[in-house]
């Protein structure tokens, strides 16, 4: 049993930790894109169309996948329950907030962008921003998650391996 807790608690940390670096370097190339003028903004939208949905499904893959396994991860001696509870917390939170951005505000976004050629309106901006903050909110939160259950255990001088973990 616990070669099968080792190993959702490793799966956690990856799908954690992935998801954190999956979405800056998400962020960045779009950025990037966004603001090349060699890029026709026929293109950039089109970009915008097919990576938001994959950006969503990677996210709430990789956050469930993080969640479900490290709560099973986290029965192991080693990690405490306070530490168990706040990182299942924290994804629990970036989940909520990535439903409410798909849902809400992407949705809504995606709705104003379904003609490109077409003159975005005035909303837009508003939502755009909405995005923006709780997309960041979402990355520093699964951060502090993935760094709260990666974090390695503390133990009191003298104490020999074969004793639990102290937090």
């Amino acid at each position: 049993m616990d070669l099968i807790r080792c190993a959702c608690l490793t799966l956690s940390r990856l799908c954690l930790a992935g998801w954190f670096c999956a979405s800056v370097l998400f962020v960045v190339t779009t950025v990037q894109e966004i603001g090349s003028p060699q890029i026709e903004a026929l293109t950039k939208s089109h970009l915008a169309d097919l990576r938001f949905p994959i950006y969503y499904d990677f996210g709430f893959a990789l956050l469930i996948t993080g969640l479900l396994t490290g709560v099973v991860g986290c029965q192991l001696s080693g990690i405490g329950k306070w530490r168990a509870r706040t990182t299942s917390a924290l994804v629990v939170i970036c989940l909520l907030l990535m439903v409410v951005d798909y849902f809400w505000i992407y949705a809504t976004l995606r709705e104003m962008t379904s003609d490109p050629r077409a003159a975005r309106p005035a909303e837009f901006v508003t939502y755009h921003e909405a995005s923006m903050q709780i997309n960041s909110l979402e990355m520093l939160l699964a951060l502090v998650a993935a760094a709260a259950i990666s974090w390695p255990q503390c133990q009191p001088a003298g104490s020999s391996d074969d004793e639990p973990a102290v937090e």
